[in-house]
């Protein structure tokens, strides 16, 4: 398990290890616009982005669920990614702001969306990463594009165990390095999501319910990783009350923003 995991002290879910993290992310592409909107455990968000064929030109994000008070702010530094080429790749859209004064979660729908608006249509992106009830033991984390497996790991403790030709690459730092080099089309972009699906489903190990008006500034790990936690908005940052959802057995109610 990763130092980040082991520092981070909550109530502990009881019922962890046998259920599923899953997030959902709808890409609508039309003429000028993208819309991209994504939902799971702990967030609900929206994007729309206009562009004039070559460069991003507007940026209307919504957040509809998120965890903590001062996460409806990050709107704000999420404009930097004006004026960004449309025609590139997530690796390229991530290396052209500062990931920590941003919430993760929302630039990384608007990097989808970024790369989404050339090739246009709709594309639905389901990702799944099922609770590791043991240190060491591996499990499930699959990525499915339009219904169809692209991606499917074998995980355990924030490193690959399968396929074998992965084994022992990490899903924490470094991980961009590798994935880079081993993926490229939607493959590229399913990894790139499959990564940040990981790092939220490790969320479910705790009862986040339980910590409503909690300040950030107590969970000391997470310093300086997004938005919330970085000076100086996590001195105000608290947690909100009922922001998280279980759909383990339904995910059909993802992007329902329920």
């Amino acid at each position: 398990m990763s130092s980040m995991t082991e520092q981070f002290t909550a109530p502990l879910n009881e019922a962890y290890g046998e259920g599923v993290y899953r997030r959902r992310i709808r890409l609508i592409a039309n003429e000028g616009t993208v819309v991209a909107e994504l939902e799971d455990i702990a967030h609900g968000f929206r994007v729309r982005l206009e562009h004039d064929g070559e460069r991003v030109t507007r940026l209307l994000p919504e957040v509809i669920r998120a965890p903590f008070s001062t996460c409806t702010g990050a709107v704000e530094p999420l404009q930097s990614l004006l004026g960004v080429s449309i025609g590139s790749r997530a690796v390229e859209v991530v290396k052209q702001s500062d990931i920590a004064s941003q919430c993760t979660h929302l630039f990384d729908l608007a990097t989808l969306a970024i790369v989404h608006c050339r090739r246009g249509g709709e594309r639905l992106w389901d990702l799944t990463v099922a609770d590791q009830p043991q240190p060491g033991e591996p499990v499930l984390a699959t990525a499915h594009l339009d219904g169809e497996l692209l991606l499917s790991w074998r995980v355990a403790d924030w490193t690959v165990k399968a396929p074998a030709l992965l084994n022992g690459n990490t899903l924490f730092k470094g991980f961009s390095a590798w994935a880079d080099e081993a993926y490229s089309g939607d493959a590229a972009e399913a990894a790139f999501a499959l990564q940040k699906a990981y790092f939220v489903a490790q969320a479910r190990r705790f009862e986040v319910d339980n910590m409503a008006g909690r300040a950030a500034i107590e969970d000391g790990a997470m310093q300086g990783v997004c938005y919330t936690y970085s000076q100086p908005v996590i001195e105000q940052a608290v947690r909100l009350p009922g922001g998280t959802r279980d759909f383990t057995d339904n995910p059909e109610q993802l992007l329902s923003f329920l």
